[in-house]
């Protein structure tokens, strides 16, 4: 059995479909025999050697996703960051609003950290404000620093209160496999912070997510403490969140937990350096109690891939 633009693993009476990300799983033709089949979900064949002798093989088909050996950054559009805004420094009613880059990629490696950002006034610091490092499948629409220091600024003094990053994020990509897990390749690199209610750490997460809103399965890893750079394999709990709802966690809204049976219609995946930094909070000086991540806190990615048997 061949599928055109694919790669084909048999294991016994096991054969696994790898297909180009995007490729419609709905309607693959397979090759010699001309026929089409809908491997969104495991499906049992029939196959006929050379000699033939027929045999049963449950047939999976899988996919993996853009940019994740990390070798460079990806520019397909399936990443999201807000690097790119914490870089872009402004000044809004005099008052300088800046940060730095905390996405950055180098032997093929992906490092994402958690960074202050810091409102000035004619050079004098004033305010200061902690934001994660956020690497994750989706959309973020904001451009500059002041988009993280106050989401959705529109005049006037930017206001020391907290705000929500996910305002401005949106969260999954087109995606309709069944993987059973990941492995992901990645150390930490932790700073504790004050705040006992938000305690620094790092997240990596996948939800599969059905069209209506459903998480389908679900896995999660965070750490508390540094670890090296090591693997780690996590099984996708099928009708499960794994808490990642319940945990205060950047997530898109309107999700609920599904019966594992629905289908898949999108993935969310989340690399964060701070799991609760996305809200960014601080103040002015003494504040920094209100931080919900350690400055400098950093998470290393090397590589990640679903696993599907």
């Amino acid at each position: 059995m061949d599928v055109n633009g694919s790669t084909v693993a048999v294991d016994g009476h096991k054969v696994y479909v790898e297909v180009p990300y995007g490729t419609n799983l709905k309607n693959l033709k397979l090759l010699p025999s001309e026929r089409f089949a809908n491997l969104e979900r495991p499906v049992e064949m029939v196959f006929v050697d050379d000699l033939g002798v027929s045999g049963t093989y449950t047939v999976v088909a899988g996919m993996q996703l853009p940019g994740t050996h990390f070798d460079a950054r990806d520019y397909t559009g399936f990443w999201a960051t807000t690097s790119d805004a914490m870089e872009n420094s402004v000044t809004e009613a005099s008052i300088k609003i800046r940060s730095e880059a905390n996405l950055e990629f180098s032997s093929s490696q992906m490092t994402i950290s958690t960074k202050e950002v810091v409102g000035s006034f004619i050079g004098i610091e004033g305010s200061w404000k902690m934001a994660g490092g956020f690497y994750f499948a989706g959309t973020y629409s904001g451009t500059s620093a002041i988009d993280i220091y106050q989401q959705g600024y529109s005049s006037g003094t930017p206001s020391t209160g907290a705000f929500d990053l996910r305002n401005d994020m949106t969260f999954g990509k087109s995606f309709t496999a069944r993987p059973t897990g990941f492995d992901v390749t990645y150390s930490y690199s932790h700073v504790s912070n004050s705040n006992s209610s938000y305690p620094q750490k790092g997240l990596i997460y996948v939800m599969l997510v059905s069209s209506n809103g459903k998480v389908v399965a679900s896995g999660v890893v965070t750490d508390d403490s540094s670890v090296g750079m090591h693997q780690v394999h996590v099984e996708l709990v099928y009708g499960s969140d794994s808490g990642i709802l319940s945990s205060g966690y950047p997530v898109g809204d309107g999700l609920s937990v599904g019966t594992g049976n629905e289908d898949v219609a999108s993935i969310h995946v989340m690399f964060a350096s701070s799991a609760y930094a996305f809200v960014v909070a601080g103040g002015t000086l003494g504040n920094d109690d209100k931080y919900r991540g350690g400055e400098n806190s950093a998470l290393v990615i090397d590589e990640f891939k679903l696993i599907y048997w």
